[in-house]
């Protein structure tokens, strides 16, 4: 007869079902998890952790969120998290020795092969994994060009898939993008933080599933920078995760807090790019002054998030990144003109038409994106006096029709 805690365990497996980008850690001991092997016939898969080890936050940010690793996972293996401070008889009793450090059991408890230490890529845990169980493994180099030509792809269904309201499908894909666009690249992690925070934040707001994965992943990354482990990366997550969750409160309460002395407006300042946003939205201009002085430097990041793409990529995806492009910079300029910087706001507003290449771009990327009406105002009155003729004319007549249409909707 089947022990009484593993068919309980069997259940429990069956009916909750972990959401994209995570492990659905099991609640139980190593004795316990084994003995719920015997009856499955899966692996166990044990991560040997302490929150002080090198490579435990970037293993646990990048890896083990990858959206392939947590399907493979949670089909094909029973997974335990156990935390070697809090447990040492279990990491003892295996005998681990250095940490993070993946390691696979069969039923009779014996290891699998060759566990995995440090830090590792989603490749090297997939294919690991794989090899074990016996499904096929990810072919091809992980690697920045091939993320790369799937991301336009991805950025597009996902954009179609919020646009038509079909918030689980688009979760899925947003939630991929989140977990893999690696933020050592710089581009990438400006894409991440505007066009794809913007779009999840979008279906977090009706579809409350989302909400509740990526408020957990605000919570890892809160956990981190509370214990100490945290980096810079993990920072940067939590405060536009506060932004993708509407919790703007936090991240400023975090942001004044650090602005009483030297080391804390640094760290700030540092964090510049993420912040603007919050600023920006919840209109704290003196915040904003002391956070992001130079409102052109900021956009200038903001625009980069562009040129990561390769060319080809398709007609529509092209518009909307232009779009959130100009999105941030009449953002930007009608906070410099509330703040009475009338030389920096019109030094944004040429440089924007310059690095756009031709007004005519701004026009199509504005159409494109049917933005608010009350942003296409500022960038009415903010771009048009720097624009050469003919251009001026014909923008003047298609931004007036836009704003009488979003005008006429809003009332």
């Amino acid at each position: 007869m089947p022990h009484p805690l593993n068919a309980w365990a069997v259940v429990l497996l069956l009916v909750c079902r972990p959401c994209v980008g995570q492990i659905a850690w099991l609640d139980m001991t190593a004795n316990d998890v084994i003995r719920l092997s015997q009856d499955t016939g899966k692996p166990v898969l044990m991560y040997f952790r302490v929150p002080w080890a090198r490579g435990v936050s970037r293993l646990e940010r990048d890896t083990l969120r990858d959206a392939d690793v947590c399907r493979l996972v949670n089909t094909s293996t029973l997974p335990l998290r156990v935390d070697a401070d809090a447990d040492p008889e279990a990491a003892a009793a295996a005998r681990i020795r250095s940490y993070p450090i993946l390691v696979l059991f069969d039923q009779q408890g014996q290891i699998v092969s060759e566990p995995l230490s440090g830090y590792r890529d989603a490749r090297d845990v997939y294919n690991w994994i794989a090899n074990a169980v016996g499904v096929d493994g990810l072919e091809g180099p992980s690697s920045r060009r091939v993320l790369l030509r799937r991301l336009p792809a991805t950025i597009e269904s996902a954009l179609s898939l919020v646009d038509q309201e079909q918030d689980e499908d688009a979760a899925e894909l947003l939630a991929w993008m989140w977990s893999n666009m690696d933020l050592r690249e710089p581009a990438l992690a400006a894409l991440r933080r505007t066009l794809v925070a913007r779009s999840i934040r979008e279906v977090s707001r009706r579809h409350e599933p989302t909400r509740e994965v990526f408020l957990s992943l605000r919570e890892d990354s809160a956990a981190l920078l509370t214990t100490g482990t945290g980096e810079w990366g993990d920072l940067r997550d939590w405060l536009t995760l506060c932004r993708i969750t509407d919790d703007n409160d936090a991240a400023l309460a975090w942001t004044r807090s650090r602005l009483g002395n030297d080391g804390g407006r640094a760290i700030v300042r540092r964090l510049s790019t993420e912040l603007t946003p919050i600023l920006l939205e919840t209109r704290e201009l003196d915040l904003l002054d002391r956070v992001s002085p130079d409102g052109l430097a900021w956009v200038q990041r903001a625009f980069a998030s562009i040129g990561v793409l390769e060319p080809g990529s398709l007609r529509t995806l092209q518009d909307r990144l232009a779009a959130e492009r100009l999105r941030a910079a009449s953002e930007m300029y009608a906070s410099l003109l509330a703040r009475q910087r009338d030389a920096d706001a019109d030094a944004l507003a040429r440089w924007v038409v310059v690095e756009l290449g031709s007004p005519g771009v701004v026009r199509d990327a504005l159409l494109a994106a049917a933005l608010d009406w009350k942003e296409a105002r500022s960038l009415h009155t903010g771009w048009l006096p720097v624009l050469p003729e003919p251009r001026r004319e014909e923008l003047t007549e298609r931004l007036e029709a836009l704003l009488t249409e979003r005008g006429s909707s809003q009332n």
